[in-house]
């Protein structure tokens, strides 16, 4: 969909503020009921089954800063090979922006084949990265099943909240679906690096304003310590836990999650994800000493003598003053 760039930065902005205030609804349950399969049929078929985690990088779209992630089943039977992707949502919809502004932002889990997901990955000069799980045959089934079921018109569609629930934690939850609960047992409890603005601010450095813009919105309420299961609302902090990850399967054999790794596509001249967030305050307070050093010379070398000033210095006062009161209004009231 295209937009302006304003639109973006606001409904990316609103986006986090709103999951910094806002709760999280309660999700429905989704269930495999309904499928063509029979329970004879779950370990025979998922022999042709292969699941991958597809691990997309950084684009161009602000909302897309953070990468994204989704999962890829390949079917040997039918040849298909099928691209599940939670993150998928609309700017058509009537009363975007007003439900947005509440944190009422609907997204969707949208089916397509995998190859034309990935060249438009690819095409966008993004990082592509495959992962394939070791999973036993029924897991596999099982998973393909609750992915299908995922993309039904009555269970496509969910609250959206930029920390607790997206497109990173619909795939966290399959791994920890698929791992019998191993990997929220292991990381659920795990003090995590960073707090959720430091983890924000990884991806926005290279950015000034946006940086701080983004930083500004969101408000206190993501300083607090988390997890490392509140951490992997990131794509890339999922791939971070699952690449070393060992769980034992419903045979009770110990596996390591992730049997194989392919490099589909390797971005050029993209801004790297820093390891660690740089310090914004330094920068945030050169910016307003500097402009405090402004007003306070241009008021010192305007006076004629006491008292008077003249009328192009006022008028620089005047408009310094009423811009930065409109912004910081406008930012404030957001």
């Amino acid at each position: 969909m295209k937009t302006t760039l304003g639109k973006r930065f606001l409904i990316l902005a609103v986006m986090l503020a709103a999951a910094s205030l806002f709760p999280r609804p309660a999700q429905a349950a989704l269930s495999v009921e309904g499928s063509a399969f029979t329970p004879d049929d779950l370990s025979t078929r998922g022999n042709y089954l292969t699941v991958k985690i597809a691990l997309a990088g950084p684009g161009d779209e602000i909302y897309l800063w953070w990468g994204h992630i989704a999962l890829i089943i390949e079917d040997g039977l039918s040849g298909q090979s099928r691209f599940y992707d939670w993150g998928v949502f609309t700017f058509d919809k009537e009363n975007f922006y007003v439900d947005f502004a509440f944190g009422r932002l609907l997204y969707s889990c949208v089916v397509s084949p995998a190859a034309n997901s990935s060249a438009l990955i690819s095409g966008a000069n993004r990082d592509l990265t495959l992962y394939t799980l070791d999973l036993p045959p029924e897991t596999k089934t099982e998973l393909f099943l609750f992915a299908e079921n995922n993309v039904l018109p009555e269970n496509k569609y969910y609250w959206y909240h930029h920390f607790k629930d997206n497109c990173a934690t619909r795939v966290r939850d399959i791994i920890d679906r698929a791992t019998g609960g191993a990997f929220a047992a292991k990381y659920r409890e795990a003090p995590g690096r960073f707090t959720l603005r430091e983890q924000v601010r990884r991806h926005t450095w290279f950015s000034p304003f946006w940086d701080w813009a983004l930083s500004f919105l969101m408000g206190q309420g993501i300083d607090e310590p988390i997890t490392v299961w509140d951490e992997m609302f990131l794509p890339s902090e999922i791939i971070k836990r699952v690449n070393d990850f060992t769980y034992t399967d419903v045979r009770g054999l110990e596996r390591k999650l992730v049997s194989a790794v392919e490099t589909v596509h390797r971005a050029e001249g993209r801004p790297p994800v820093l390891d660690t967030p740089r310090k914004g305050w330094p920068r945030t307070l050169g910016l307003g000493l500097g402009i405090a050093l402004f007003f306070f010379l241009v008021k010192v070398f305007s006076r004629k003598k006491e008292g008077d000033i003249p009328p192009l210095f006022r008028s620089l006062l005047g408009i310094g003053q009423a811009v930065l009161g409109l912004f910081f209004g406008i930012m404030g009231s957001l």
